[in-house]
């Protein structure tokens, strides 16, 4: 069976039979002074055939890549398709909630996406939910948001949405931490919470974040001592704060 040939066939027999002679750039131009003897020796050169070869065989395999790479916008990035999963239970575990001022309904996280239930029970209503990992969902004082946890901008960060679970946002924009147990205080103006450092100290540090800002002040820092060397184990630091009624303590 034979094989369609191409010109690099073609010019192997043609240097085979003498009518073309292989070119080869010299290891060092005549005239040229040696190198000095404390320089590295200088590779030799590529043939000018197999440098026409090997630029021949990049132009073809890159040449598709570079199509895709160009039919992107910049800046864009493509992401998973979504899958959808239903299913249905009447249990949790390792769920955090909380009630509803009027006393009616509850809110809590499973896997990764926060509910409604009525607290005569039911069925649930998804308010936050997608990709990130939403959790510790709080209600404000005064009923009308709720201040949580997700992972949407890469990494653990307090996030508020009104009740419904409409219009949320981002508060705090730490780029490389954990956050749990998220408190309102009183006047409903920040949220408490207990921010950890998994790669650097290993430790834990009570925060405070104004809702109209963001930025944080640190309430009480790591007074446990030193991390277990067991990576699993818990950051030594405070954790679980509730601020007092008044507002001058956090327990």
């Amino acid at each position: 069976m034979s094989r369609p040939r191409g010109d690099h066939a073609e010019r192997r027999e043609a240097i085979a039979r003498g009518q073309v002679k292989r070119l080869v750039a010299p290891a060092t131009p005549a005239g040229a002074a040696p190198p000095p003897p404390g320089d590295p020796p200088t590779p030799p050169p590529m043939p000018l055939m197999r440098l026409a070869f090997v630029q021949s065989t990049l132009r073809r395999q890159l040449l598709p890549a570079a199509l895709a790479c160009a039919a992107i916008p910049a800046g864009a990035q493509q992401a998973p398709p979504l899958r959808t999963v239903a299913f249905t239970t009447t249990e949790g575990t390792w769920m955090s909630l909380d009630v509803t001022r009027d006393g009616r309904t509850l809110l809590f996280e499973l896997l990764g996406d926060v509910y409604a239930l009525p607290v005569e029970g039911g069925r649930t209503r998804p308010l936050l939910t997608g990709r990130a990992f939403q959790s510790q969902p709080r209600v404000s004082p005064d009923g009308t948001r709720i201040a949580y946890i997700s992972d949407a901008s890469g990494s653990d960060n307090v996030w508020v949405a009104n009740l419904d679970g409409s219009g949320a946002r981002q508060v705090t924009r730490l780029p490389r931490a954990g956050m749990l147990s998220p408190a309102w205080t009183p006047d409903g103006a920040s949220v408490v919470v207990t921010v950890t450092d998994p790669f650097v100290t290993r430790t834990a540090e009570l925060w405070r974040f104004p809702v109209a800002t963001g930025e944080g002040v640190r309430v009480q820092e790591n007074s446990n001592g030193l991390p277990a060397p067991l990576v699993s184990s818990p950051l030594p630091g405070p954790y679980g704060a509730w601020p007092s009624p008044d507002g001058r303590h956090v327990w």
